[in-house]
């Protein structure tokens, strides 16, 4: 195997550090809106399912409106819409976490993907559990 340093592994490490960087000072949870139980909406929060009234809050999500097919939330001072089975929306703060943990929920198909900044700007990624090598 050939351990030469190269230009081009040097900016993947270092792209990957920084990724890491901004993963481990984020404080975001991602909800999705996975469908509804009644008058609650079934939310997927941070990879767990909550079934979560209107008005209540549950891991500092709060469901401002259940409207058929969408739920509005409230998290991190910041509102959201949300459409039954879409994708996930990242909600709460943006920095000064602890990052002692983040929690990737499985999407369809079994991959682990996420949302980050990089300079501010919104970028999703796919987390390979088997890689042997960062690219």
């Amino acid at each position: 195997m050939n351990l030469k340093s190269t230009p081009a592994r040097r900016r993947r490490l270092a792209l990957a550090g920084a990724l890491l960087c901004v993963l481990a000072t984020a404080q975001a949870q991602t909800v999705a809106f996975s469908g509804m139980l009644g008058d609650k909406a079934l939310l997927i929060i941070d990879g767990q399912a909550r079934g979560v009234a209107v008005g209540s809050t549950v891991q500092g999500v709060k469901l401002v409106r259940l409207d058929g097919a969408q739920a509005q939330i409230e998290a991190g001072g910041k509102t959201q819409t949300l459409r039954l089975g879409g994708t996930a929306a990242v909600a709460g703060d943006s920095g000064g976490g602890s990052g002692s943990r983040i929690v990737l929920p499985v999407g369809s198909g079994g991959h682990y993907t996420g949302l980050a900044a990089i300079n501010g700007h919104p970028i999703h990624f796919v987390v390979d559990t088997g890689a042997t090598l960062i690219a």
